[in-house]
Order: structure tokens, then sequence, then C-alpha cells
């Protein structure tokens, strides 16, 4: 075979297949984001429960710089997630309020992550900035 045959059939086989889905924690982990968001988004129309889902969605987002968007998700994910989850789910709203413009409340969320979490050096780090 030759190698532009063999070009194109490494080509081939490795385009993605119209209708079929991409794994999109495979795209997250690659920087595709909006890709990432997209598989997400069908993932939760399956099992709007999932709350890891949920906190990709809002992640990838925040990535995408559709910080309202973020918010939305951090917040939904802040309702839903046990106390266990809570901590990680503040920070992450906190990071969005921050870009969105929301200092005040920003700050507030970091303060209550610091309440639960003393030792947090990422968010003492943003209250001082």
């Amino acid at each position: 075979m030759s190698r532009t045959a063999t070009a194109f059939l490494v080509l081939l086989l490795s385009a993605p297949v119209a209708g079929a889905e991409v794994d999109p924690y495979r795209a997250f982990e690659q920087g595709d984001y909006g890709t990432a968001l997209r598989g997400f988004q069908n993932l939760q129309a399956k099992d709007p429960g999932d709350l890891e889902v949920l906190e990709r969605i809002g992640t990838a987002h925040y990535r995408l710089g559709h910080f309202e968007a973020a918010k939305r998700a951090f917040s939904q994910l802040l309702e839903r997630a046990p106390d266990s989850e809570r901590t990680k789910a503040l920070y992450n709203l906190a990071n969005a309020e921050v870009r969105s413009g929301q200092l005040e409340r920003a700050m507030e969320r970091y303060r209550e992550v610091l309440n639960r979490d003393p030792e947090n050096e990422d968010v003492a780090h943003n209250l001082q900035v």
C-alpha cells in the first residue's frame, strides 16, 4: 500500500462517525470544552440526578468563559450536593462570581469555604487578592 493510501486509511479510521457519541470526559481532558459541554448536557438529559455531570457542565462553562452559565450550574450543584461536596461547589461558585464581577458575593462564599476548610490555601490566596 502506498504512503498516501496508508495516510488516508489512518485518517478515515480516526475520523468520528456521523451520529457517534463523543466521550465528553475525554474531550474535557483534551481541553475541548465545547464538545465536552455538549456531551455532558446529553448525559444530563439522560440522568438529571448525576451530580458529577452537573459539576463538569459548570466547569466546562467556566473554562469557555460562560460565567453566568457556570454560576447556574454550580448553584444547582450547591443545592443538591451532599454536605461532603458542598465546599467544592461553594469554591467553584465563588470563582465564577469573581469572573462575573460579583466580588462581594464571592468573598462571602470564600469565607464560608474557609469556615468549612480552614487549611484551604487556594481560598486564603483568593481572599487576599
